[in-house]
């Protein structure tokens, strides 16, 4: 690169860079070294200077120390070093390792908890957390990774891959397959996003998967990038990031390098020397060799603990040995550099912890941990949101409104540990709830969630969270006995259209009274009913069936659920309409 210096000395400015700073006249004066036009000064180079020290001049030999464009790995470079070296193999799989160790939790509650249940076998059944594992490894190693979405639509026509993807017209079962591919598996087309108003603006707008010619559209990818790189250099990596290898490089090189000439020094750790006087015309001799040959055979089978070992006068025995002091110090040096390179603390990367007085690499791990939980808020949440999106349509049909997830934690609390932080919450809690700032239904909400008490069931967060039923309308018959008492326990569909009453109620905080909670609660437990209970039901129903036809009634309607379909929920649904009906006509019967 051309460059220019000021002739009062300074740094190297980049000649394209100085014509585009400084107008011509400037220009001239300042390469002839002549006087400046007027009311202009010469340029000159930002740095610190001593002439008489040499001090940021050419004779600071640290003047001439810069830094050049790196040697860019191959992929055959990054496949040998992930294949031979288990540093660089580690440095790759650690951190996408432990993005997906723990995983995470999906925290959407449709009432009864099956939804949660068929999107965690979803999941599974499509490997996502393996598929994310694999994908972040690639993205590391390569610089950048796929995962591909296959639908029913381009099942029958592959072609049809290169068309976007409306993920709001996934049907239910509409998802086929999730495949990873690699940056090189998978190059971009060479096309680029160019509406400004697009989110995927000067992104690739799609790719070419190897080996079959098709091209995929860029919204039936989740792409997954390596160690970010600016701009310009990543135009020039083909679009894609750089390897989490390209810049361990020379620590990798000189950890693996010095640990293989400690290896080499152990062949080397005792040297026997022997020495013959005349060995020339020994050797000069046409039996010379093989004579000399039997004689080193015998001393190295003579020497031992219990037999001679012989000389001639004229012989001479040493023994050299290598030192090995401060090996292991020059070591764990190297291992600092390579752990701080990769940004890995030792205790993870080698497994070992540092050395010091009571130094543990505790602290060291915990600050890891909060990195990688950075890293799954900022880079993992999002493709795996745009994931969901199509699991949940494939599955459910439908994105619920509270659809959201939470990544558990890496750090894992020792018991003792566990008791001490789970006693302080509770202490806290009582007090907050003594002070009336929160409810007990609202702690225990939080226990069930956290996993406290894993047998905590919603029925049991019913029984805090709505309190005792209203007086004098205890509803319950849990007392009765009899053929009449089990009759008029409610129905499987009734309690489920109950669950889901309480649930839009708690989301919504509209619908239904106090009345119509504790009877919610009731029908949600099966609890028998009294013949007092039925009637009022029946008498509900018959009110308030001009709700249902009121608009948000219906899911396609606006508003829904409408406050008359909440309220129509809490007691029943039309499943326990049906129920009271049939179970009041036989009290009339019985009455008669």
């Amino acid at each position: 690169m051309e460059t220019y210096r000021p002739s009062s000395g300074g740094l190297l400015v980049p000649t394209a860079a100085f014509r585009e700073l400084y107008p011509e006249p400037i220009q001239q004066a300042a390469l002839q070294d002549g006087p400046m036009p007027p009311g202009t000064r010469r340029p000159v180079g930002d740095g610190l200077e001593n002439i008489l020290a040499g001090l940021g001049t050419g004779r600071d030999k640290a003047f001439h120390t810069g830094w050049t464009f790196p040697r860019l790995l191959t992929r055959q470079d990054l496949e040998n070093m992930y294949r031979v070296s288990w540093l660089a193999k580690r440095i790759v799989n650690a951190p996408a390792d432990d993005m997906t160790r723990e995983w995470r939790a999906h925290s959407f509650d449709d009432g009864r908890g099956t939804e949660n249940r068929r999107m965690e076998q979803a999941e599974k059944w499509f490997g996502v957390r393996h598929k994310v594992n694999e994908a972040l490894r690639w993205a590391r190693l390569y610089g950048g990774s796929l995962i591909i979405v296959g639908t029913a639509d381009t099942q029958a026509q592959p072609r049809r891959m290169a068309e976007p993807l409306e993920i709001d017209r996934i049907p239910r079962g509409g998802l086929r397959y999730l495949m990873v591919a690699d940056r090189w598996r998978c190059p971009s087309s060479g096309k680029i996003e160019a509406d400004p108003a697009s989110p995927h603006f000067g992104m690739p707008a799609s790719y070419l998967l190897a080996d079959t010619g098709y091209e995929i559209h860029h919204s039936r990818v989740v792409r997954f990038d390596g160690e970010r790189l600016p701009w310009s250099s990543w135009r020039q990596n083909a679009l894609w990031h750089d390897s989490a290898l390209q810049h361990v490089l020379d620590a990798l090189k000189g950890c693996d390098t010095t640990v293989a000439a400690i290896a080499t020094m152990m062949f080397e750790a005792n040297v026997d020397i022997l020495k013959l006087s005349s060995l020339d015309a020994k050797l000069s001799r046409k039996d010379g060799e093989a004579l000399l040959h039997k004689r080193f055979r015998m001393a190295a089978t003579m020497k031992s603990f219990n037999h001679l070992f012989m000389l001639d006068e004229t012989e001479t025995y040493e023994k050299k040995s290598n030192s090995f002091a401060n090996l292991d110090k020059i070591m764990q040096e190297f291992y600092a550099y390579v752990a701080g390179a990769a940004g890995i603390p030792l205790t993870r990367l080698f497994g070992r912890s540092p050395g010091g007085l009571n130094a543990t690499g505790d602290s060291d791990l915990e600050n890891y941990y909060g990195r990688i939980a950075s890293d799954q808020e900022t880079e993992l949440r999002p493709r795996l949101e745009t994931l969901d999106a199509i699991l949940y349509r494939h599955e459910l049909g439908a994105i619920p409104d509270d659809a959201g997830f939470g990544f558990n934690s890496l750090w894992e609390l020792t018991d003792k540990e566990q008791a001490e932080v789970e006693e302080k919450r509770a202490n806290r809690d009582r007090a907050y709830v003594d002070m009336g700032a929160v409810t007990p239904g609202l702690v225990a909400r939080e226990l069930k969630d956290r996993g406290t008490y894993r047998a905590m069931t919603d029925d049991d967060l019913l029984d805090i969270e709505e309190g005792p039923d209203e007086e004098g309308d205890t509803g319950s018959e849990g007392q009765q006995t009899g053929d009449a008492a089990l009759a008029l326990r409610p129905t499987r569909a009734m309690a489920e259209e109950a669950k889901r009453g309480l649930a839009w109620r708690r989301k919504h905080g509209r619908g239904g009274t106090a009345i119509g909670i504790a009877r919610a609660r009731d029908i949600a437990r099966r609890r028998n009913l009294s013949p007092e209970t039925v009637r009022r039901m029946h008498s509900f129903f018959a009110r308030h069936e001009p709700d249902t036809r009121a608009e948000g009634f219906r899911p396609s309607e606006g508003g829904y659920p409408s406050h008359g379909r909440i309220a129509w929920a809490l007691w029943g649904g039309d499943a326990g309409k049906a129920w009271a009906d049939r179970m009041m006509a036989r009290l009339d019967k019985r009455d008669d």
